[in-house]
């Protein structure tokens, strides 16, 4: 096998440096690990197998032409390069530049047509153009007549129709296509104005005749209002009302609101000068004071008077006092003022009252602990005159004993004549009834612890009259 040229070209370079002998490597250049020295086939380098880097380059970093054989193009140039790969329009089957293909059957695309073509409309739009693709195209078009007449329909400006007049209206065919197929002009009249009207409107601004509504009058032209307000003097009976459009007729209704209360009996109402109508509740004239200030009522007339609506107790009266004890008054408004500042005066009072009770109380703590002192000193006391009285108790218990014993002694002793003694107790004063033989008794002192003298000739005869004195 033929050697390539270039290393056809290296191996003559090798023998004109090197000569032609077989140990080229190490005998002129020698081994070694330092510069200037080749490897040797025993070198642990070569076994240090290093993977080659992938990188690019751009056109203008080759300085030559890179040959045929190694993959370039053996040129620096286009033109060059076309001729060292024999690109030419024959070998690819391309036409020379500007030339012409004998023929063809179809292109990828192209500049224009080689024959320019008609476009064309038809039908109820017609036109036409000649398009070779070379540019753009615009086709006139043509409408068709569709029978109807050129012209206006219709009126030709506004107008006001009066009665017996016309107009004309246009009379518009259309086909499926939207197609105007045929228009006419219809006239429009008027029938002539008319001598009399018969029968209701729908609709109306307000009512031909009006009508009266819970005693208001009522066309439709407005709101209606049945509420009123009574400013008449608490003391005048004839209490008015203004209520605009009101007709004093059987059930007719009306709300008053009273601004003072009436004091006065017998009260009466005229709403709208219709007339003053006494004012009842339940058949009844109401109490005075009975309508009250700032609030409303609500009235019907019966056809003689106006009935009070509602559940009202009309037998409370109102009064200005701030101590009546009557279940059938009302306090006034003044009257809760007034209460109202005897409340305030009596806060301020009692304020006043608690400051002295709260006085008092320290006062009466101060006493109260000078009482529980005083409390154990009679207590004390109480203990002794206790210890004194059982002892007085003890002493009478043997006094007792002891009068019981003289009494014994003295019936032992009744009927003895002669002289005789006996002792007392050490207390008290004892006194000895005796008598002698035929003589009056005579009564003996015994002092205590002493004992009774001893007299001749008297005997006891009543041991019981030892007695303490």
């Amino acid at each position: 096998m033929a050697m390539p040229p270039l290393l056809q070209r290296i191996e003559n370079l090798r023998k004109s440096v090197f000569g032609t002998g077989t140990k080229i490597l190490g005998t002129i250049i020698p081994y070694g690990t330092a510069a200037n020295t080749v490897c040797q086939g025993n070198d642990s380098r070569l076994s240090d197998a290093r993977t080659p880097k992938a990188h690019t380059h751009s056109p203008s970093d080759l300085t030559s032409a890179v040959p045929i054989a190694k993959g370039g193009t053996g040129a620096v140039t286009a033109e060059a390069a076309r001729e060292n790969l024999e690109i030419t329009p024959a070998n690819i089957g391309a036409l020379a530049a500007g030339g012409k293909a004998a023929s063809a059957t179809k292109a990828d695309s192209a500049a224009k047509l080689t024959t320019a073509r008609t476009i064309s409309l038809s039908g109820d739009a017609t036109g036409s153009t000649s398009f070779d693709g070379s540019a753009n195209k615009s086709i006139a078009v043509a409408l068709a007549e569709s029978g109807v007449s050129e012209g206006s329909y219709g009126p030709s400006s506004a107008a006001t129709l009066a009665f017996g007049g016309s107009v004309n209206v246009p009379q518009v065919t259309v086909d499926a296509k939207g197609r105007v197929t045929a228009a006419v002009n219809r006239a429009i009249k008027l029938p002539a104005a008319p001598t009399s009207v018969s029968g209701n409107a729908g609709t109306a601004t307000k009512l031909a005749t009006a009508r009266t509504i819970d005693g208001v009058s009522f066309n439709g032209s407005a709101a209606i209002s049945h509420y009123g307000t009574c400013s008449t003097a608490a003391a005048t009976a004839a209490k008015t009302v203004a209520l605009t459009g009101f007709t004093l007729v059987t059930g007719a209704v009306v709300f008053v609101r009273f601004t003072v209360t009436n004091t006065a009996t017998n009260p009466t109402l005229d709403v709208n000068g219709t007339g003053a109508k006494a004012i009842q509740y339940r058949n009844a004239a109401v109490s005075a004071g009975f309508l009250a200030a700032n609030r409303t009522y609500a009235f019907v007339y019966d056809g003689s008077s106006y009935e009070l609506v509602g559940d009202v107790d009309t037998t409370l009266g109102i009064s200005d006092a701030v101590d009546s004890t009557s279940s059938t008054t009302a306090a006034s408004s003044k009257a809760v003022k007034t209460a109202y500042d005897k409340a305030v005066s009596a806060e301020s009072a009692a304020s006043t009252a608690q400051s002295t009770a709260d006085t008092a109380k320290r006062t009466a703590d101060s006493a109260a602990s000078a009482a529980r002192a005083a409390q154990n000193t009679a207590n004390s006391a109480n203990t002794a005159a206790n210890n004194a009285q059982n002892t007085a108790k003890s002493a009478l218990s043997t006094a007792q004993t002891a009068q019981t014993a003289a009494g014994t002694a003295g019936k032992t002793a009744e009927g003895v004549t002669g002289n005789f003694s006996f002792r007392t107790p050490n207390y008290g004063r004892w006194v000895c009834a005796a008598r002698g033989s035929g003589s009056s008794a005579t009564k003996y002192s015994i002092v205590s612890g002493g004992s009774i003298p001893s007299y001749p000739g008297e005997s006891l005869t009543d041991a019981m009259a030892i007695r303490i004195a």
